[in-house]
């Protein structure tokens, strides 16, 4: 990909994301019970390609994936989230 070409992507990568229309990618783990965002992607394509890596990357950490969904949505408030944390959250 040119320079141009680049720029202009992240330009509409941008956008996309100011408009809450971006692709995140949320990875569950189990212990620890995370969930990790990664983004955001132009395309559910895009993202897809990095699944893997984020993936092995966090197995390598000893987490263990129980889950991965790729969606359109606005910037999570966090990109880290403990479920522990919102589970005890939810209760109170």
């Amino acid at each position: 990909m040119t320079g141009q070409a680049m720029v202009f992507k992240q330009m509409l990568t941008g956008v996309s994301e100011m408009l809450g229309i971006a692709h995140w990618m949320a990875i569950t783990t189990q212990d620890p019970e995370y969930i990790y965002f990664f983004g955001p992607f132009l395309t559910e394509t895009e993202a897809n390609s990095y699944r893997e890596g984020y993936i092995s990357d966090l197995e390598a950490e000893g987490a263990k994936v129980i889950d991965v969904k790729i969606r359109q949505r606005r910037k999570p408030d966090v990109l880290t989230q403990d479920l522990a944390t919102l589970t005890s959250k939810s209760k109170s």
